[in-house]
Parts: structure tokens; C-alpha cells; sequence
């Protein structure tokens, strides 16, 4: 069953977080967005033709999981699988930071050709205090998250497929549940070389690091010669559940064509070398008539805009990702969450998120907003309708028509 949005969003954002997520009037209740005392009743209409997409898949922290809503079911992660008709899963920790979700997004979801998901992720509320100003350090993770999201399986190559040959002693290590598996060697000269076509400008190389690997070391041919400069490196870091092994990828500017690339282990014998390869990717243009798969929202406002100025700072780091990755080609959509956020982007200009009633509740169109019991950090139930509705605006007006432009917008 395909999903039917509400278009209500488009017509009335005020009252947008007074909606349901059922295709049918309803009375606001008191344990909704809205007050038992409400005499308003707000309709969903579905959109016609719905939106292609089957499923969604969630990615995120204790917002995403739902947190702050009077009960998980009301969380925008809950209401939005709702509106695909019960198709998708959320996959959101509490307490995650992009490193953690870097992590659950690698286990969990690796893009296919056969299926046509919408994937969700709002990550950095947790970033702001673990890292604090070093903001570069989410936007590695952030970045390298995106690069496995949106490179489908058709366009990677894993070390373990057949265009790739192997010399000296390898063995694949599954206990780190990646797909394909990790490569590690102990034999000094090992090579690892692999065949791929890429579409240009780039080409993704990712690699696991462990800090029980102490010695040796691997190096890198493209083509049969060292890279060019101009390599960006985007690591998961070491952080949350997994803090002995980080999976880190590497942007290779390259020209579109057929290529070779080679990894070759130069260590000590007996050791095993300090990077295990995984795969490889490349860009995978609009123009191949995939819709966007990735939806990526900023960081999202707290109650009364704290840490207004941090947040900024973050979401600066966090959209020069999505405009590089962009850039190459790759389906990745910035959803403006950030009420506090100035300029373009939401479609008031503004984003969605409400600094005040949002999160402590009060009355908006007569109605009467619950407060979250989770605050500075966490919406209450009309804040999550908002994120829910704010996802749904960008999610819509994508369809597998081959034209979609990224980031456009419907007309109010």
C-alpha cells in the first residue's frame, strides 16, 4: 500500500500540528497535540498520485526514537511510518551521536536496486555535548554516514565481489556485521585490487579501523599511481557502543570511466595491517531515474533556543557536506527542521521547529499543545507533529519520474 500524506501542510502550516495521522477527521484529544476542550477537527487529505516510495527507514537519536511525546506512538518517527501505512522501521537510539548512528546506519540499511525506501536521519543533539565546539568531528561522521546511504549496491563494489582479485594471504572478517565483510592480511605485499566504473566526479573508498591493529600499515593505488591530491577523509569516530573500531571513508576526486584500485599491505609479517578494506562506490546521478533516498534534517532547535550559536555552527558543517556530496551527484536532501536557522531553506524561510510551545506547551488556534517531560532537549507532542509534517513536505514532492531536482520545494 502505497503512503498518502497529509497535504493540509501546504495550505496551513499553523495548523498542521494539529493533524492526525489518520486519512480521516478526527476531534483533538488531550492526549494529542491538541486539548479535549478543542472544538476544532482538522481532516488529512492524501495527495494525489502518492509519493513512490514503499517504506521508510528512521535514523537517529532518542527525538527519532520519540522521546518528548506522551507516548512513543506519537513520536515523528512513529507518526511518519504510520503515514506509509505501517511500511518502515525505525532504527533510532536514545543517546546516539552521529558516530553511533554511523554505526547503526552500516549494520542496518545498504541501499538496493530491487527496493525504493525513503531513509530519515536527524542526528548532532548529543554531538553538541560530547564534541562541543569540535564540530568537525560530527561532520566526518555525518559525512562518511551519507556516503554509504546514498551510493546504492549496484554502484559499490565489495572486496569480496568478483571484480575483485586478491594475492598473498587474506582472510574476511564478519564480526563486525558490515555487509561484504572486512578484508585483513598478515602477509607483508598482500594486494587487494579491484575493477569499478564510476560516473564521476568521485570515488569512495571505505575502510575499517580497529585500535587492537598496532602494526602495519596499507597503501593506495589508483590506476596503477599514487592518488592525486584533493582526498577528503570522512571517519566514523571512536564513540558510544562501539569504541574500539571505527569505519572511515575516503573521497577520491576522479573523472568518470573505468578504473582500477589497489590496496596492498606493506607490514610486518604476522601483523595484521592497520586498515581493512570494504568497498568501494561511486557517484550515482539523478539522471539513472532513482528518486532521492536520503532525507537529511539539521540539527534541531532545544527549548528557548539554547545552544542557539553551537547548533549554528554545526548545521554550517553539516550543509557544506550535503552541498559537496550533492555536487557528486549523490540523492541526499537537506530538510530544514532548525526553526532558529535564518535565510532559505524551510519553506517560511524559518524551518518548523517552534523554540517555545513547541516544547513547553501552550495554546495555538484554541488548542492546547502538551508540554514535553524531556526537556531543554525534546519536543512534545506538537513539535513532533511538526518534524513529522517538516519530513513529509520534503519527502513529497519526489517521484520516480526522472526529473526531480534536489531541494526543490512546492509552491506555497
Amino acid at each position: 500500500m502505497l503512503p498518502a500524506f497529509s497535504s493540509c501542510k501546504l495550505l496551513r502550516p499553523v495548523l498542521c500540528c494539529l493533524s492526525t495521522i489518520f486519512a480521516l477527521s478526527i476531534m483533538l484529544s488531550g492526549t494529542g497535540c491538541g486539548s479535549a476542550n478543542s472544538t476544532a477537527a482538522f481532516t488529512q487529505l492524501p495527495i494525489s498520485p502518492p509519493p513512490t516510495y514503499s517504506e521508510i527507514y528512521e535514523f537517529g537519536d532518542s527525538i527519532t526514537h520519540g522521546k518528548g511525546a506522551i507516548r512513543l506512538s506519537m513520536g515523528y518517527g512513529s507518526l511518519l511510518i504510520a503515514d506509509f501505512a505501517g511500511g518502515g522501521t525505525n532504527f533510532a537510539v536514545p543517546g546516539a551521536s552521529s558516530a553511533d548512528e554511523s554505526d547503526v546506519m552500516l549494520k542496518n540499511y545498504n541501499p538496493q536496486q530491487s527496493n525504493n525506501p525513503a531513509v530519515t536521519s536527524m542526528i548532532g543533539t548529543n554531538d553538541l555535548f560530547i564534541y562541543g565546539g569540535n564540530y568537525r568531528v560530527f561532520q566526518a561522521d555525518v559525512a562518511g554516514m551519507m556516503e554509504w546511504a546514498t551510493v546504492p549496491r549496484n554502484a559499490k563494489v565489495f572486496f569480496t565481489d568478483a571484480q575483485c582479485t586478491s594475492t598473498g594471504a587474506w582472510s574476511n572478517v564478519a564480526t563486525y556485521g558490515f555487509p561484504g565483510g572486512v578484508e585483513q592480511s598478515t602477509t607483508p605485499s598482500s594486494t587487494y585490487t579491484c575493477a569499478i566504473v564510476t560516473t564521476g566526479p568521485a570515488l569512495y573508498f571505505g575502510f575499517m579501523q580497529d585500535t587492537g591493529w598496532t602494526a602495519g600499515r596499507m597503501t593506495i593505488l589508483i590506476d596503477g599511481a599514487s592518488p592525486s591530491s584533493g582526498a577528503t577523509i570522512h571517519s566514523k569516530n571512536y564513540y558510544g557502543s562501539q569504541e574500539t573500531y571505527k569505519f572511515t571513508t575516503v573521497r577520491y576526486p576522479l573523472a568518470a570511466g573505468s578504473h582500477t584500485f589497489t590496496v596492498t599491505y606493506a607490514g610486518t609479517a604476522g601483523a595484521t595491517g592497520t586498515i581493512a578494506p570494504v568497498w568501494l562506490g561511486s557517484a550515482y546521478p539523478i539522471s539513472n531515474n532513482l528518486p532521492p533516498r536520503i532525507f537529511i534534517a539539521d540539527v534541531p532547535v532545544q527549548e528557548a533556543n539554547g545552544n542557539g550559536s553551537l547548533i549554528a555552527t554545526y548545521n554550517a558543517a553539516l550543509m557544506a557536506v550535503i552541498e559537496q556530496l550533492q555536487g557528486d551527484g549523490l540523492p541526499i536532501v537537506h530538510v530544514q527542521e532548525n526553526a532558529a536557522a535564518s535565510g532559505s531553506g524551510g519553506p517560511l524561510g524559518t524551518g518548523w521547529l517552534n523554540t517555545d510551545v513547541d516544547f513547553v506547551g501552550g495554546t495555538v488556534q484554541g488548542a492546547t499543545c502538551a508540554p514535553s517531560d524531556h526537556l531543554p532537549l525534546h519536543p512534545g507532542n506538537c513539535g513532533h507533529a511538526h518534524l513529522r509534517d517538516a519530513f513529509e513536505y520534503y519527502i513529497q514532492p519526489y517521484r520516480n519520474t526522472g526529473s526531480a531536482t534536489l531541494n526543490s520545494q512546492p509552491t506555497e
